[in-house]
């Protein structure tokens, strides 16, 4: 697909999405229209803006959470899953910049890493990542979320603070560590012991 055809193709995408938001209500076009406005200014502006890029996406993939909670018309417990989806997603956009680092160079993206080196970067990248972390008791602790929640956040919390001190696959493991959040943020929603 050429870029012309890409750029109509996400304008459609995002009519459609729109589209879509409005007709569940004002509250969700709302936060349609506000994503769709980050996108666009990430996709043509801050991509390439060092930092600010990689926590924008970040909080696109946090909104995604918060736009469910306005659908459903819930969005505290959905802000409890989108902090630490924030968190740990910059963390993992992080780190994936350091492996893309030499290609950033060569196209004059003045990333993170490329601005403040690689071993800044890694540090940054698992401060965020440790954050998530130190923040999954909170959901049970408030009781947001049931005792199944912490079982099962344990295990995510062990696969953030693997890849927060290993120097390979940190990506993957960070994504693994999401799902097992997302899951375990389910079942303390439904499993109540």
């Amino acid at each position: 697909m050429n870029m012309r055809a890409a750029t109509w193709y996400a304008i459609a995408l995002a009519i459609a999405g729109n589209a879509f938001a409005a007709a569940v209500g004002t509250a969700p076009l709302v936060t349609a229209i506000t994503i769709t406005f980050l996108l666009f200014a990430y996709t043509y502006r801050l991509k390439r803006v060092a930092f600010v890029g990689n926590l924008l996406v970040s909080t696109m993939v946090a909104l995604a959470f918060v736009f469910g909670g306005v659908i459903a018309m819930n969005i505290i417990p959905t802000l409890f899953v989108a902090l630490p989806a924030f968190l740990a997603n910059t963390g993992r956009e992080l780190y994936k910049t350091i492996d893309d680092m030499a290609g950033d160079k060569k196209a004059g993206i003045s990333s993170l890493p490329v601005k403040v080196g690689a071993p800044r970067t890694r540090l940054i990248a698992a401060l965020f990542v440790l954050a998530t972390v130190v923040y999954s008791p909170v959901p049970y602790l408030l009781g947001i979320f049931s005792v199944a929640y912490l079982f099962i956040v344990l295990v995510a919390d062990v696969l953030f603070v693997v890849s927060a001190v290993a120097h390979r696959r940190n990506s993957l493991l960070i994504k693994i560590a999401m799902l097992l959040v997302l899951v375990a943020a389910i079942a303390g929603s439904v499993v109540s012991f």
